[in-house]
């Protein structure tokens, strides 16, 4: 058992025994039981006394746990037992002392002192202990003597001697009777009888410290056996200082004779050892002639003939020692100290030789100078001091007014000496030291009639600089100490010396020591005025020495922490403040408009203790008490006046005109009072301002305009201020709340003003929730005044600690409405910042006053009503009325358990029941079940431990930790107002509730649960499968790592409020953000998680900012947390997705944050720890400054980017004007900021390029070398591959081997890197593994890519593939090699490759006008090869399932073939060939058709055969029923079954639309990732040979040229008579669903420049959607060979007008959308190009060459950085909108 453990349970169980007496019995018994094996002396000794084998901590434990019980049996306390054995066995403690030299005496020194307390307690064993005790002492005495055993036994005996020294003075008293006789006996053996030679010096120098050490514990004890209280503790020289100050108690105990034998021995040694005072062997007795003096004086101090004695040795040694030739030391001015003393406690205490003594101290005062030769006063002075300290105690203990009065003039007499030299310069210090000594025994009359003017007198007669100087000082000191007679007799003296200034420094510490602070203060505040009012009016007042001495002495009383002039001043001292500050603001300010370098902090200090300059009970107004002031009257000219106003001007600007006219005397005052508050309010309140504001002798002058300007002026320095205090703001608010209830409307009006402008700067007093319930006591209190003889007034009265006043009840209904007014504003915008925490304190509130004041409240409807004044929604009160019954509905429940348990005497109390049912409540059956269970428990174990004045270690962890059993958003939301209520109902759990959610936290961070899971799905649209699929409107999904963002909200709303609460909260939410950030590693951010992210932030930044408030330590560690969570952020690439107000304000918070951050601070902070710092803060591998910078510049762009995100939303882009740049970029140096992000983290310098578009080449050409060089740290970013393939040079050969292990990339940028620009075997290599890497269904959709890709497939550089794979890829390449091996992976991919291939076996040759031939492609023999190899090596299920589906394909297909024919025939005719052919197809298991691969064929409507409109070839459409599988949203599959029509052409070249609704698919993919919620219809269409394909027709749809005829003539009148009227819903939704897909569709039609967007292939389907078909003209293409564009794409009035016209809200949707689906997709042109630069040789006619890649490119606008984009696009629209599309 560890003894720690048990030394903490022993504490633990006596303070139980203690406090919990019915307890004790049990108590004692599990303890002595516990302790039965600790403390066995004979086992330990059998261990060869081993010191492993012995537990120190253990035998303390046992010790303090009889110690504290006290009455304990000790006989029966095995520890005590050994201690005593322990401290006897002299060998033990040397074996022991050998093993642990320095610790084991420490222990020692613990157990006697134990023993001794144990001695002390307990009568029935102290003799027995008390003899061990000492016993061991006389051994080690003598032990001691033999030099041989001194080193080894000295630490035992100075353990043992300060153990004895500080145990209690009644066991001092039983000490001393055996300590005198054995002390006696050893020092008479160590003393030499003389010191005749060198020898016996040396043997008193080898036992001079053992010798000091006895005489030192004899001094002592006997100290404390002569102490009057035998129950203190004896402190060593405390003691001693103690006994000096009274009259000593008589020691009975020990025996005269021993006194006398002591006595004589040590006088005998005295004589011995005293003759080396004054020689150079002094200091082998200075450390034992002070305790040999001592001890032998206290055994003196109670037999008259041994006090004669002493007493004339003692004056003996002082006349040796006042020798004028003798110098000394300090250890010898401690000697003589030492004698002083001794002589003195002898005169107090001996009547016999107090009169002797005091004249033998007067004498020592009075004698010749001593002196040293280093400083011939310093130890006089002490020397001196310490005599006349005697006299005086001496003389107070007589109480002879005779004796004082003579003593008295003997000191006055000898300082009117006329002697002179330096012997009369120290006599006369002395004498004047001596008398201002003697000032508390003499009466006033004395220190006035003969003390002062004695001082004087010498001062006047003159002397020495020095001594004359301290002279005054000491003149001084005696009046401020004095009484008022003696101060007002001295001041005069004081003032010219003030004015003088040559002891400036001394005055201001003799200011502290000032015995009427009041009176001194307004004697200098008098004299400052009166000083000024005799200066010439020339002269510059603010030079001149004497009032800045003055008012130097008045900051220093003001300095004072006990002294508080502004609440304890009368009216007088008012007026003189006020004529102090008059003066000093119109002489010393104005004239400069500023206050002078010197006089800045005086007046600062003395503002702070300035009581308002208030005007008189007497005086009416203002102006009558102006007019009649003295000072102004006499003093102050027009000019002054003139500056003054000048001054006033200047301070308030939009007063100015009302400045210039008032008085010269109403803007001197004016200007003081604006200089006072704004002075004093950096550290005080508001409070001492309103005063002036609430003086209604103001209220209708013009001078209530002018304080109110000066109160918005103070109010302004107040919220700038960084230094004020929580306690001041509080201060400051509630006095602000106080004052909104005035009875003068314009004081309401000021003070409601200042309110809102106080918490727009301190947000945070919105939860304090003492001013929210303050506010609302008064609302209650205002009411309660109507009701005249309402008890309620009284209660209330006490509650708002203040009164008011209203002239009739219309001033008090007035006051009334405006301050509910004020309240409503007030939690509204609390209720808008944190619900939960507003709603929580409301019901605080209401529950306080059901439980404490129930008369103040009333029924339900009274409350209801209560709350329905302050909050704008109903339906908040009705939230918090319902919440307070739950909440005592849970509370009674637990009540009426608990009685009911104490009733049935239950062994079970309500807690163990109440965790019973906590923990029994089970998960498996699902987050609802379980929320629906262990709700109601919660509640009840959150309403008994808030109702409980012990806390419930047990329950609260259980409270904690039960919700989060299931990680899920809605326990979290079930958990966090039990965590609240239980934080709030209990201020003193919350620490213990924030450590225990800490340990959750850390839990789920082990769980590697929401914020801390590993995710495979990437941000990048370009990583995840792309789908033909109409867009899904975008809806929330509720992401796992959503559930710590809620909890990191709720944390942030407890950290403001906790901010006014207790401040060592700040340090548990600091731990909690360093804990948090210390797996995000494993943070793989994408958009969704912004919210939690920033939630996140929020809390780090409310750390920091006030952590650096308080200057506490621990703000470095919470910087480095908040850069950690910054720089984890932006190492993601910049997404664009959708953002919210509070997004925006915490990325305003987090730039004031980093702003504020103090580089030289941090960078001094690193420095002192080096080590510790170095090791872990990964951010300051940088100087911080640096950092700073970097983070500046990412937060300033992510702010812009989310700024432009919401300015689109709110404005439609009309908000573009109002951003803000992000400084110069033009600027920037990019390479620098590169650098310092790749040194901190080579993730964040990797997102720049995407970040910062518009700059990348400047970037990228940097992080180019960086990667080069360090390409190992990139080897995880896909980012940083592109760089490294750039790099043509072999010479880069070796950092390009890095590719082997790099991250992947897109299947996309795998497949570009097989390319001819890229050939080189490590990114062929790298290319194959990534494409393996990726997912078959994920690959899947680039085959046309791939197939083009096959072009130039090298077939050399395979060989450096795999080597088991050698003998398959002798003559493949890459991408051959990967399609071969993929297709026996899967078989849909498979068919879906040689589908594409055959369609790419031939290409187009005009060689008419109107004729085409059909030429081989030069990738014909390749692709029949690879062909032939896929087939060839099917087999089995594989080979069967190829034929069925190829047949069947061939089936479908050949209709049209059969159907030529009937070209020129009706269509009813051509539909009956279809519907003949239809009926011949043999339908089998598992076909499907191409377009459609992930569903199969189950049956076929043989009727729906429809042939199309074509001249020459013969397409038709048909339908199937096709059956696919879906997830139903709990991991399993179900079968769907569809109709779904698909058009079969022949002849027509699909390949084209293929790419077109590829990129379109991208696009969708984009936009969705981005939030953005548009539409857009990607459908199908796969080329299956050449000339051949399939087309999925887009369901439930028409298209604009079918509307025509069907004889409806606009767009407008179809979405009226198919959706209804405008107003109607159907209306109002469609129109909607067209601006959102109208919005997506425009941005693709320009990027891939879709034209000939004619009638015929707009579509729109049933739900207003509009989709775009037939893609015949995309890219360098354009019908009759047109290429310019008239416009960008199509926006027709017809759309116009369905959208509501181009000032409509749904305009403003649609060019919201536009750009930001524009600003969405600019970020992935790289990749959109790369897919489309594969296709560039594959003979489809958009192609025009590179040309045709640039122009895409081009389109993007990548040289723009974002803003300049969306305003790029926006002039798009206005195009579109202006001119008619092609």
């Amino acid at each position: 058992m560890s003894m720690s453990i048990v030394s903490e349970a022993a504490k633990a169980a006596a303070l139980l025994a203690i406090h919990d007496p019915s307890a004790k019995k049990q108590v004692v018994e599990e303890m002595q039981s516990l302790f039965l094996n600790v403390s066995d002396f004979d086992s330990w000794k059998k261990e060869s006394l081993q010191l492993s084998y012995m537990d120190q901590e253990g035998i303390m434990a046992e010790v303090d746990f009889a110690m504290l019980l006290k009455d304990a049996p000790m006989d029966k306390v095995p520890a005590v037992e050994f201690s005593i054995r322990l401290i006897s066995d002299m060998d033990a403690l040397v074996n022991c002392a050998d093993q642990e030299p320095l610790e084991f005496p420490k222990f020692v020194y613990s157990i006697v002192g134990r023993i001794l307390s144990i001695a002390d307690a307990n009568e029935s064993i102290s003799v027995r202990l008390l003899e061990h005790v000492w016993s061991s002492v006389v051994k080690l005495m003598s032990l001691l003597k033999s030099a041989d055993n001194s080193a080894k036994f000295h630490s035992f005996f100075y353990a043992f001697a300060t153990a004895i020294l500080e145990s209690r003075a009644s066991l001092h008293k039983r000490f001393a009777s055996k300590l005198l006789p054995q002390a006696s006996k050893t020092l008479s053996e160590l003393i030499p009888s003389e010191l005749s030679n060198e020898s016996t010096l040396q043997a008193l120098l080898d036992q001079s410290l053992l010798i000091s050490e006895i005489y030192k514990l004899v001094a002592f004890v006997l100290v404390g056996s002569v102490l009057p209280n035998p129950s203190v503790k004896v402190d060593g020289q405390a003691a001693w200082d103690s006994l000096l100050q009274g009259v000593a108690a008589t020691n009975s105990c020990i025996d005269v004779n021993e006194l006398n034998a002591f006595c004589t021995d040590s006088a005998r040694n005295w004589t011995i050892l005293s003759v080396l005072f004054n020689s150079e062997y002094y200091e082998i007795v200075e450390s034992i002639l002070p305790y040999l003096l001592r001890s032998w004086g206290l055994t003196c101090i109670s037999d008259a003939t041994r006090s004669k004695d002493v007493s004339f040795q003692i004056n003996d040694f002082l006349e040796t020692v006042s020798d004028e030739h003798l110098e000394y030391d300090i250890p010898r001015t401690e000697l003589v100290v030492t004698a002083i003393e001794l002589l003195g406690l002898v005169a107090f205490n001996e009547q016999t030789v107090s009169s002797e003594n005091l004249e033998r101290l007067i004498q020592f005062i009075l004698s010749p100078t001593l002196h040293s030769g280093a400083n011939p006063h310093a130890n006089v002075a002490v020397a001196k001091k310490s005599a006349i300290a005697m006299v005086q105690k001496t003389l107070t203990l007589q109480g002879n007014a005779a004796i004082t009065r003579s003593t008295l003039f003997t000191f006055v007499n000898a300082l009117q000496s006329s002697a002179a030299g330096s012997n009369a310069i120290l006599l006369h210090e002395s004498c004047v030291a001596a008398i201002t000594g003697f000032v508390p025994v003499l009466s006033e009359k004395q220190v006035v009639e003969a003390a002062i003017p004695a001082i004087i007198r010498r001062i006047e007669i003159g002397g020495e600089g020095s001594s004359i100087a301290s002279m005054w000082e000491a003149l001084e000191l005696l009046g401020v100490t004095g009484t008022d007679q003696v101060f007002e007799e001295v001041f005069p003296f004081l003032l010219k010396s003030i004015l003088k200034g040559d002891k400036l420094k001394f005055e201001i510490k003799l200011a502290a020591k000032c015995t009427n602070l009041q009176r001194f203060l307004e004697k200098l505040l008098e004299a400052f005025v009166e000083r000024v009012s005799i200066l010439p009016l020339n002269l510059d007042i603010g030079q001149d020495k004497g009032l800045l001495n003055i008012a130097t002495i008045i900051k220093s009383l003001c300095d004072l922490t006990h002294f508080d002039p502004q609440n304890q001043c009368d009216e007088s001292a008012v007026l003189l403040f006020r004529n102090f500050w008059l003066v000093v603001t119109a002489f010393v300010f104005a004239p400069r408009a500023e206050w002078p370098k010197e006089w800045s902090l005086i007046v600062q200090s003395i503002a702070l203790k300035t009581p308002t300059l208030a005007l008189g009970k007497s005086v009416r107004s203002l102006d009558v008490d102006l007019v009649s002031n003295s000072v102004l009257r006499l003093k102050i000219s027009e000019q002054i006046y003139m500056k003054v106003k000048n001054s006033l001007v200047s301070a308030l600007f939009s007063r100015a005109s009302e400045a210039k006219s008032v008085a010269g005397p109403t803007a001197t005052f004016l200007l003081a009072v604006l200089q006072i508050e704004s002075l004093r309010i950096a550290k005080g309140s508001l409070s001492y301002f309103l005063q002036y504001i609430r003086d209604e002798r103001y209220y209708d002058s013009d001078v209530f305009n002018m304080l109110g300007a000066i109160g918005e002026e103070i109010l302004f320095v107040y919220t700038k201020g960084k230094q004020v205090g929580k306690l001041s703001i509080h201060r400051s608010f509630k006095a602000l709340l106080q004052c909104g209830s005035d009875r003068l409307p314009r004081v309401r009006m000021f003070a409601q003003g200042c309110c809102v402008r106080l918490l727009n700067s301190v947000p945070a007093l919105l939860w304090d929730k003492g001013l929210i319930c303050y506010m609302l006591d008064i609302v209650l209190f205002l009411d309660s005044k109507k009701l005249v003889l309402d008890d309620r007034w009284a209660i209330l009265r006490k509650k708002v600690e203040f009164d008011l006043h209203f002239a009739d009840e219309t001033e008090q209904l007035a006051a009334a409405k405006d301050y509910r007014t004020l309240c409503a504003n007030m939690l509204t915008l609390a209720l808008g910042h944190s619900l939960s925490e507003t709603t929580l304190t409301l019901q605080g509130y209401l529950l306080d006053l059901q439980v404490n004041y129930p008369d103040l409240l009333g029924d339900h409807s009274d409350v209801i009503a209560l709350l329905s004044q302050f909050c704008a929604k109903e339906d908040v009160a009705n939230d918090v009325i319902k919440s307070l019954n739950a909440r005592a509905k849970y509370i009674g429940e637990v009540k009426g358990m608990m009685l009911v348990l104490s009733q049935m005497k239950s062994p079970l109390n309500a807690s163990e029941i109440l965790k019973n049912e906590i923990t029994s409540v089970s998960t498996e059956k699902g987050v609802h079940h379980f929320i629906q269970n262990i709700n109601p428990i919660l509640q009840r174990c959150a309403a008994y431990v808030v109702t409980q004045a012990k806390v419930d270690e047990e329950l609260v962890r259980l409270i904690c930790w039960t919700p989060l059993a299931i990680f899920d958003s809605s326990c979290i939301e079930m958990a966090i107002p039990v965590w609240n209520y239980v934080m709030s109902a209990r201020p003193d759990m919350n620490a213990r509730v924030l450590h225990e959610l800490m340990a959750v936290w850390k839990s789920t961070m082990d769980n590697e649960q929401g914020l801390y899971e590993k995710k495979t799905k990437s941000n990048d649209p370009f990583m995840n499968k792309m789908t033909y699929a109409p867009s899904q409107k975008v809806t929330h999904v509720e992401e796992p790592a959503w559930v710590h963002g809620r909890w990191l909200e709720f944390l942030c709303a407890k950290f403001r409020s906790s901010l006014w609460h207790k401040k060592e909260h700040v340090k548990i939410f600091a731990k909690f953000v360093q804990l948090a950030v210390t797996k995000l590693q494993l943070l793989q951010v994408t958009s969704s998680l912004r919210k939690s992210v920033f939630a996140f932030l929020d809390l780090a930044v409310f750390v920091v900012n006030e952590l650096d408030y308080q200057n506490d330590g621990l703000w470095l560690f919470s910087v480095e947390s908040l850069f950690t969570l910054a720089f984890r952020w932006f190492g993601a690439s910049p997404m664009w997705s959708p953002c919210h107000e509070n997004d925006l304000k915490t990325l305003t918070s987090v730039k004031a944050a980093i702003k504020a951050i103090n580089p030289e601070k941090a960078n001094a902070l690193l420095s002192k720890q080096p080590e510790r710092i170095n090791s872990s803060f990964k951010v300051f591998k940088k100087d911080l400054a640096d950092v700073k910078n970097l983070l500046m510049l990412l937060f300033e762009n992510e702010a812009n980017r989310n700024s432009l995100w919401a300015s689109q939303a709110e404005k439609g882009g009309e908000g573009l004007s109002a951003l803000k740049e992000v400084g110069n970029l033009e600027k920037v140096k990019w390479g620098y900021y590169v650098k310092v992000a790749w040194i901190i983290d080579p993730t964040v310098a990797l997102t720049f390029p995407t970040r910062f578009l518009g700059y990348s080449e400047a970037i990228e050409a940097e992080l180019a070398t960086l990667v080069v060089q360090y390409a190992l740290y990139a080897v995880n970013n896909s980012n940083g591959i592109l760089p490294l393939l750039k790099l043509k040079s072999d010479r880069y050969a070796n950092e390009q081997r890095f590719l082997m292990y790099w991250g992947a990339v897109s299947p996309i940028s795998a497949i570009s890197f097989l390319s001819p620009e890229y050939n080189h075997p490590w990114i062929l290599q790298y290319a194959f593994r990534i494409l393996e890497f990726h997912p078959v269904d994920q690959v899947f959709f680039y085959i046309p890519q791939m197939v083009q890709a096959l072009r130039n497939d090298d077939a050399g550089n395979a060989l450096l593939h795999i080597m088991e794979e050698l003998l398959m890829i002798a003559s493949t390449g890459y991408v051959e090699l990967f399609i071969l091996k993929t297709a026996k992976i899967s078989q849909l991919f498979a068919h879906q490759i040689i589908w594409n291939m055959n369609a790419n076996m031939f290409i187009t040759v005009k060689v008419k006008k109107h004729e085409e031939l059909l030429i081989p492609d030069p990738l014909k023999p390749k692709l029949d090869s690879i062909i032939e190899k896929i087939t060839s090596a099917l087999s089995g299920s594989d080979l069967e399932f190829y034929k069925r589906e190829f047949k069947f394909f061939a089936e479908v297909t050949g209709i049209s073939g059969k159907l030529k024919p009937f070209i020129k025939k009706s269509k009813p005719e051509k539909k009956k060939k279809i519907d003949e052919e239809m009926r011949n197809i043999d339908l089998e298991v598992g076909v499907y058709l191409p377009s459609n691969p992930e569903s199969i064929v189950v049956d076929i409507d043989r009727d729906s055969g429809r042939p199309l409109q074509s001249h020459a070839k013969a397409p038709f459409m048909a339908t199937f029923k096709i059956e696919s599988a879906e997830e139903d949203g709990q991991d399993e599959k179900q079968s769907k079954a569809a109709w779904q029509s698909a058009i079969f052409k022949v002849g027509d070249d699909c390949r084209q639309d293929v790419l077109a609704l590829q990129l379109i698919s991208i696009f969708k993919s984009i936009m969705e990732k981005s939030g953005l919620d548009v539409y857009v219809f990607p459908y199908r269409v796969v080329a299956t040979d050449c000339g051949c394909g399939v087309i999925e027709v887009i369901p439930r749809s028409i298209s604009r040229d079918m509307m025509g005829r069907e004889k409806i003539n606009s767009l407008p009148d179809y979405f009226a008579e198919t959706f209804g009227s405008k107003d109607s819903f159907a209306f109002k939704k469609a129109q909607e669903s067209f601006v959102r897909s109208l919005a997506a569709y425009s941005v693709i039609l320009y990027l891939i420049a879709i034209k000939d967007r004619h009638n015929g292939n707009i579509m729109f389907d049933n739900e207003g959607h509009t989709v775009h078909i037939d893609f015949g003209f995309i890219l360098d293409i354009a019908p009759g060979g047109i290429e310019f564009e008239a416009s960008p794409f199509k926006l027709t009035t017809e759309f116009i007008t369905v959208m509501g016209g181009d000032t409509s809200a749904n305009y403003k949707m649609f060019s919201d959308l536009v750009v930001k689906s524009f600003l969405a997709l600019r970020p992935f042109a790289d990749e959109i190009v790369q897919m489309v630069s594969l296709m560039l040789e594959s003979g489809l006619p958009c192609f025009k060459g590179e040309s045709t890649i640039t122009k895409l490119r081009n389109r993007f606008q990548l040289d723009l950085d974002d803003k300049k984009a969306a305003e790029f696009m926006l002039q798009q629209i206005q195009k579109s909108h202006e001119n008619k599309f092609r």
